[in-house]
């Protein structure tokens, strides 16, 4: 894949991701007015809740499949993506049972809604994002994803009216990715599925070994992300994670759709670093990662400056309390979506799993310091103000590991 198509491809998967997001921010504040602030919360938790063993079974494990696929030879090569898939199922599995348990220590979070979040997993599982953006194929990826979030915004509009449907909209927010792997299942794996039969059921253990390095830390950033919002819910209530719930969707939105701009850049860096081509790929990755920091810089100055206004007029006056805590993930966006950038394609690209587990180990422990004490002392302000802090942590730290141009593990 040569570098113009790489770019033409990146910009179709900008265009997929923020179409996919641009639906949810859509129901977003419809969820917001008809649910109420603590209704709205206590879906914002449980999804909260529910992402555990999503991340878990997307730490590390991506990364080096697509890095994988970037290395196989063939067209849309199905060895990596059964690798993957026979993984994570196993993990997933796991993970799930431990959310289930989890749930049980939430006093504010009833069991059935935690049941309800692990619908993100089975999407996850069934719609492997990674797999389209390796062989590129944004086109299908950005039909599937529309289809299964827009499915899920009709049914938001239309069924969930008050409170008392706060399980339905838990339902239809974490349904969406499931609806569009299914699509999957039929349109990409049914047609294949003889040549399926023939691979080697065995290879998942290689890639196990490879990823968990990763992902065993990458579960611990997982884990730690979560507590602002657990913090939240115990000790200042349902309204307060309401409250930050507002920021973090639209900022962690912005995160997602800029992805696909490294995302995209992850296989061919991987090809040239393979190839002998160390300094090579190492002038692709910055060039690539500084025009996400100016993209996600412009796009955190404009969130900032429009705050004051947007949220009361997306969310009701009810809301207002979160114009501070938006302006903050505002200036988080630009470090954090520049910082995944610069992991995936001068840490993941080259296979340096390990450096990027002590990388992730740091964030997790700056996260619970900073914004677990934030949420308990200042609520919603003091966790977003927690996040900001921990993200200098993490620069720093990534600073300090990062690998030199074209070495190797």
């Amino acid at each position: 894949m040569n570098t113009r198509r790489t770019i033409g491809n990146a910009g179709l998967l900008m265009a997929a991701n923020l179409a996919g997001m641009a639906l949810p921010l859509v129901a977003l504040p419809i969820l917001a007015r008809r649910l109420g602030i603590d209704a709205f919360g206590l879906v914002a938790l449980a999804q909260s809740v529910g992402m555990l063993p999503v991340l878990l079974v997307d730490a590390g494990f991506n990364s080096e499949s697509m890095r994988a696929t970037g290395e196989a030879v063939g067209t849309a090569p199905l060895q990596p993506l059964l690798d993957n898939l026979i993984a994570r199922l196993r993990l997933g599995l796991l993970a799930a049972g431990a959310t289930l348990l989890l749930g049980l220590a939430i006093p504010v979070l009833p069991l059935a809604f935690v049941a309800i979040a692990l619908l993100q997993l089975a999407g996850t599982l069934l719609f492997p994002q990674w797999w389209l953006i390796a062989t590129g194929a944004a086109p299908q990826l950005l039909a599937l994803q529309l289809g299964g979030r827009l499915l899920s915004v009709l049914g938001i509009v239309w069924l969930v009216q008050s409170p008392d449907d706060a399980a339905l909209a838990l339902a239809l927010q974490c349904g969406a990715t499931l609806l569009s792997g299914l699509g999957f299942v039929v349109l990409r794996l049914l047609p294949r599925l003889h040549e399926m039969k023939t691979l080697d059921r065995g290879g998942h253990r290689a890639l196990t070994a490879r990823a968990l390095p990763a992902a065993g830390s990458g579960f611990a950033v997982a884990l730690a992300a979560q507590t602002p919002q657990w913090c939240l819910g115990a000790l200042a209530g349902l309204q307060q994670v309401g409250l930050y719930a507002c920021g973090d969707r639209i900022a962690r939105a912005g995160v997602y759709a800029l992805g696909a701009i490294d995302q995209s850049f992850l296989a061919p860096v991987a090809r040239r670093a393979r190839e002998g081509g160390g300094h090579a790929s190492g002038r692709m990755a910055n060039r690539v990662i500084l025009a996400l920091f100016a993209l996600s810089a412009f796009a955190g100055l404009v969130l900032a400056l429009a705050a004051d206004r947007l949220v009361p007029w997306l969310f009701g006056a009810e809301f207002a309390g979160a114009t501070v805590v938006v302006v903050l993930f505002a200036a988080w966006l630009p470090l954090q979506a520049t910082r995944r950038a610069f992991l995936g394609l001068r840490f993941a690209a080259h296979g340096h799993q390990e450096l990027i587990a002590r990388c992730q180990v740091i964030e997790a422990i700056a996260i619970v310091a900073c914004a677990g004490i934030g949420a308990a002392l200042h609520g919603a302000t003091g966790a977003a103000t927690g996040l900001l802090i921990t993200e200098a942590v993490a620069w720093t730290a990534t600073s300090i590991l990062r690998p030199r141009t074209g070495s190797s593990p």
